[in-house]
C-alpha cells in the first residue's frame, strides 16, 4: 500500500464531479450549522499582530510564520488556528450576549504537520464560537448530537446528486465514550488500534475526557493550555472503510476561563503566556465565555465522497514521487 493508497483503487467521481461535491459539501453544511445556531458568518483571520497572541502554537510543536512589515515597527504571524481569533472577535464587536456566535470557513499553512494520507501541511475546517454563560456538560453534548445530525444530512444530499456513492457513511446514532471505557474495552492494543476498532464495530462515536490522559504521548496533538477546556474537549470519530481506518470530523469544546486557565497552567506550565495581551482578557473576564468547535472539512469530504487521499479533495504541495505515482495510477489530484 503506497502512499497509504489501496492497490486498485479507483475514486467514483471524477474530477470536475469531485469539485461540484466539495461545494455541495462545504456551503450545505456551514448553511445548516448558520441556521440553526443563527450565526453570523464572518471572513476567517489569515495574519495576526504578534503582540496580541491570537495564534496557537501547540505547545510550541508548530512553528509560527512571522514577518515582518514594511514601515512597520511591530511583526506579523500567520494564524494556524482560527478558535482564539473568533472569541477575540466576539468581544471586540460587542457580541456578548449568550447564543451570539460567528462562523468562518479557515484554512492555514502548518509547515510541522505529519502528513499521511488524512493530512497535509494545508489545515481546513468549518469553525465556529458561540457565547454561552456557563459549563455545562449536558448542553455541550446536545449540541454534539445536532451537530452530528447536521453531517448525516450533508451526506444524504451528496448521495442524491450522485447515485455511484454509497447510501450512507454515518451510522444513525453516535456513542458517547470516555477514555477509560475505550480503554477498558480493549486493554492489549494501542490507542489508534482501540479507535479502529470502536468505530468499526459500533459506527460514530465521541470520544471524550482523553486530553489529560494521552499528555506526554505521541497519540495527542499538543494542546495550549489557554484555548480549550481539557476535561469537555471531544471529538466526533467514525469509520472510513476507504482509509480502513477511524477518523475524525469534527471537535467540541468549552473555552477556558480564568480558573481553568489557571489549572491548566499548573499542568502545563507555558508560564510565558499569563503575559500576553490574550491571556490577560482571559483572567480579566473581558472574552466571553465560549462553544469552540469546527468540522474537519477535508476529512468529512474524504468520507463522503470515498476518498482514499486528502490530496484528492484539498489543493496542498506533494512530492514528486506521489505526484508520478497518482499520474500512473490514474488518481486524480486538487
Amino acid at each position: 500500500m503506497k502512499f497509504e493508497i489501496a492497490l486498485g483503487y479507483n475514486s467514483k467521481l471524477d474530477k470536475l464531479e469531485t469539485l461540484k461535491a466539495i461545494n455541495i459539501i462545504k456551503n450545505n453544511l456551514k448553511q445548516k450549522i448558520m441556521e440553526r445556531n443563527l450565526l453570523i458568518e464572518i471572513n476567517p483571520a489569515l495574519v495576526t499582530n504578534k503582540e496580541l497572541w491570537l495564534n496557537d502554537d501547540f505547545q510550541g510543536t508548530q512553528r509560527a510564520l512571522d514577518f515582518d512589515l514594511v514601515n512597520n515597527n511591530f511583526y506579523g504571524e500567520i494564524l494556524q488556528s482560527n478558535n482564539k481569533y473568533r472569541r477575540h472577535f466576539l468581544m471586540k464587536n460587542g457580541l456578548q450576549n449568550v447564543g451570539d456566535g460567528v462562523i468562518s470557513d479557515f484554512s492555514c499553512l502548518r509547515r510541522d504537520e505529519k502528513i499521511g494520507n488524512t493530512t497535509s501541511n494545508i489545515y481546513d475546517e468549518i469553525g465556529f464560537e458561540i457565547v454561552v454563560n456557563k459549563y455545562e456538560t449536558d448542553y455541550l453534548n446536545d449540541f454534539i448530537v445536532a451537530l452530528y445530525g447536521q453531517l448525516i444530512s450533508v451526506d444524504e444530499m451528496v448521495k442524491d446528486e450522485f447515485d455511484q456513492l454509497e447510501k450512507e457513511h454515518l451510522s444513525t446514532q453516535i456513542t458517547f465514550i470516555s477514555f477509560s471505557k475505550l480503554k477498558a474495552l480493549y486493554p492489549f492494543i494501542s490507542f489508534k488500534e482501540r479507535l479502529n476498532r470502536f468505530a468499526k464495530e459500533n459506527g460514530s462515536f465521541v470520544l471524550t475526557n482523553f486530553v489529560k490522559k494521552l499528555f506526554n504521548t505521541k497519540d495527542l496533538n499538543n494542546f495550549s493550555e489557554d484555548v480549550f477546556d481539557f476535561n469537555s474537549y471531544s471529538i466526533i470519530y467514525t469509520y472510513n472503510p476507504v482509509t480502513e481506518s477511524a477518523v475524525e470530523i469534527a471537535y467540541l469544546s468549552y473555552s477556558v476561563d480564568r480558573e481553568i486557565l489557571q489549572e491548566q497552567n499548573l499542568l502545563l506550565k507555558e508560564n510565558f503566556k499569563t503575559k500576553t495581551g490574550y491571556d490577560h482578557l482571559v483572567t480579566t473576564g473581558k472574552l466571553p465565555l465560549t462553544i469552540s468547535g469546527g468540522v474537519y472539512t477535508s476529512k468529512f469530504t474524504m468520507l463522503v465522497l470515498e476518498k482514499n487521499h486528502i490530496a484528492e479533495v484539498q489543493n496542498s504541495i506533494w512530492s514528486k514521487d506521489f505526484e508520478d505515482f497518482c499520474d500512473k495510477n490514474e488518481i486524480n489530484i486538487l
